[in-house]
């Protein structure tokens, strides 16, 4: 057993007896938990006084920080000042921290930028090239259709119940490709002799006009007499469009034609057996 020595608490000034193995290491220097407490208190309440090496403000600070090199600025800012940065999108100016290498001001930017595109069209074909990311990719993609909520989400809904519908806009467009509508367009050009009622062109490609609007007199829709044959550019000049004729280049001798059709690729059937004989 350590002989026992007597001292005195640093607390409360009492004497009391304590191993003088515990005083050699730097303990048994108060004479109970309490003042344990309380004298540890009352290190912690003694504080330095220093200077903010930013902005020069006056604070305190406990010697223990300063001991482990901290207590050098006066709050957070000072110690992380933020760093102005601009937009390379918008140009809008923001604040960052200096660790952050922030080149976007918001996320919308971010998307819209030409840089953020490119990295992902890269990322994602380079995803799709490796045959492991593939097959996890194709996984991913069968387990999430095969979730009655995904299935159930807003933009897989048609007609009324998507959260974006306006009508049947296409009613119209869906009734152009039935056979009244092809009977009257072939009526009105043989009526007209296959001429431009504008220019007076023949064997250029003919669209049938309607006289009274489709959209306004859907009971004269396919009324051959309300509707003349007009050339491709007479066409656009009535109606104002903002539409480029439609033109493409011959496979065989390189001319520029206006197809009849959106698959055609001679401009002529001499070109096309010239193109087949070779």
């Amino acid at each position: 057993m350590a002989n026992q020595v007597q001292t005195t608490c640093e607390n409360c000034g009492k004497t009391f007896m304590v191993d003088e193995t515990r005083l050699k290491h730097g303990r048994g220097k108060n004479c109970s938990m309490e003042c344990s407490y309380q004298s540890r208190a009352k290190k912690s309440q003694k504080r330095i006084t220093r200077h903010c090496t930013r902005c020069g403000k006056e604070f305190t600070v406990t010697p223990s920080r300063v001991g482990y090199g901290h207590g050098i600025y006066c709050s957070k800012e000072c110690q992380y000042p933020p760093v102005v940065h601009k937009c390379a999108n918008c140009g809008k100016e923001f604040r960052t921290t200096p660790s952050a290498d922030a080149k976007f001001c918001s996320k919308q930017c971010a998307d819209k930028s030409t840089e953020r595109s490119q990295t992902s069209k890269q990322n994602a074909k380079s995803a799709w090239a490796n045959p492991l990311s593939r097959i996890k990719l194709m996984l991913g993609i069968k387990k999430r259709s095969e979730s009655e909520e995904w299935k159930s989400a807003a933009h897989f809904q048609k007609g009324d119940a998507h959260p974006k519908y306006k009508g049947n806009k296409r009613e119209s467009l869906t009734k152009r490709n039935r056979y009244e509508y092809k009977k009257w367009h072939k009526t009105v050009l043989r009526r007209c002799n296959y001429t431009c009622q504008e220019c007076g062109k023949r064997g250029v490609q003919l669209e049938a006009h309607h006289i009274k609007a489709w959209a306004e007199f859907p009971e004269l829709r396919f009324d051959p007499s309300n509707g003349i044959a007009l050339c491709e550019d007479c066409h656009i000049e009535t109606h104002n469009h903002y539409r480029k004729p439609r033109t493409k280049v011959c496979h065989h001798c390189g001319k520029k034609f206006r197809p009849s059709k959106s698959a055609q690729k001679f401009c002529d059937r001499k070109c096309f057996l010239a193109w087949w004989q070779s």
